[in-house]
């Protein structure tokens, strides 16, 4: 399995579609809809109503959301060379992340505001050497603020929006303000929409300030989850300093959008812990970094024989605490 996703194949498309499908049969099997806080969650609030009636709706984009995700991390990593040679593993180790998660059997929000995320960082990614880049940071801008809107605790990746623009670009002042009006834009269409609503102060209360301070922790732990976390978190640590190293070498291009990836794992990591919910949904931002980190960590080891092992530890754990947290 290891050389399929290291050869760039087409083949190996179709191995990470299947293990996708495969890891969401249990979610159809188990139809069920279960209420999640909709605090810090805008455009999700006006679809839950609709997921509690067609549930296989749900998962269903959940699983379309999920293969979406992953081929964006992939073409991100291809098109801006942030490995040493075309492979698949950045999708294969998304869809991977993302699969962990029994995400209640519903559409898990973060799942669709990664996707404005990684759309955000094309456009982030494409500036560099740009002559002008001010449209690009704008859409950008308003990419991130509009999945900001399904989960707000993503708006923590602006800085990294701004970082991204002063590791690429030199200072310009203009791009910085054009990159505030973008992300304050549909927050200002939002507001006024409240506004004229009549539910201003309400919905500003409750969508934006109580969910800060409304903490609940629904994480569960049982011994194979406990285990994933111990094997994740010894193949997160190899990971950076593998991408460590890649920061320190090759093309300055490259240099700088792992760059660029570190601050989103930094940032990823304080979404999830300002989270007022912590849970398996909440965790999923961090299936963006851990993607390319982890992708170019098995593409670097010399070893074949042991980074065969060292992959099918990785699938076999996830299964195992994917079915238990199913059952």
């Amino acid at each position: 399995m290891l050389q399929l996703f290291k050869s760039g194949k087409s083949e190996s498309y179709i191995a990470i579609i299947l293990f996708g499908i495969l890891a969401w049969i249990p979610a159809f099997t188990q139809v069920s809809f279960v209420e999640i806080p909709l605090k810090q969650m805008v455009f999700y609030n006006l679809l839950s109503g609709l997921f509690s009636q067609f549930r296989y709706l749900s998962i269903s984009l959940s699983v379309l959301a999920t293969f979406a995700g992953a081929f964006l991390v992939n073409a991100l990593s291809d098109n801006f060379e942030m490995r040493t040679k075309a492979n698949q593993f950045p999708a294969f180790i998304y869809v991977l992340f993302v699969a962990v998660q029994p995400a209640d059997h519903k559409l898990n929000p973060v799942l669709i505001g990664n996707l404005f995320i990684l759309i955000s960082w094309w456009l982030v990614f494409g500036i560099y050497r740009q002559e002008k880049a001010n449209s690009a940071i704008f859409y950008s801008s308003v990419l991130l603020a509009v999945g900001a809107m399904f989960y707000f605790p993503l708006l923590i990746m602006y800085p990294v929006l701004l970082i991204a623009v002063f590791v690429l670009r030199p200072f310009s002042w203009r791009e910085w303000c054009i990159s505030l009006i973008g992300i304050l834009l549909p927050f200002i269409y939002l507001f006024s929409y409240f506004y004229f609503a009549g539910q201003l102060q309400i919905n500003f209360i409750y969508l934006f300030i109580d969910g800060w301070f409304d903490w609940e922790w629904n994480y569960q732990f049982t011994a194979s989850n406990i285990t994933f976390i111990i094997i994740a978190g010894i193949f997160f640590l190899l990971s950076l300093f593998v991408h460590f190293g890649l920061m320190s070498t090759g093309k300055v291009k490259a240099q700088n959008y792992l760059t660029i990836v570190f601050f989103n794992l930094i940032f990823s990591i304080a979404a999830v812990i300002v989270t007022q919910n912590w849970s398996g949904f909440a965790s999923t931002a961090l299936a963006i970094p851990l993607s390319f980190l982890i992708g170019n960590f098995f593409m670097q080891l010399k070893s074949r024989f042991f980074g065969e092992v060292c992959l099918w530890v990785l699938v076999i754990i996830v299964a195992i605490s994917k079915f238990q947290l199913l059952g």
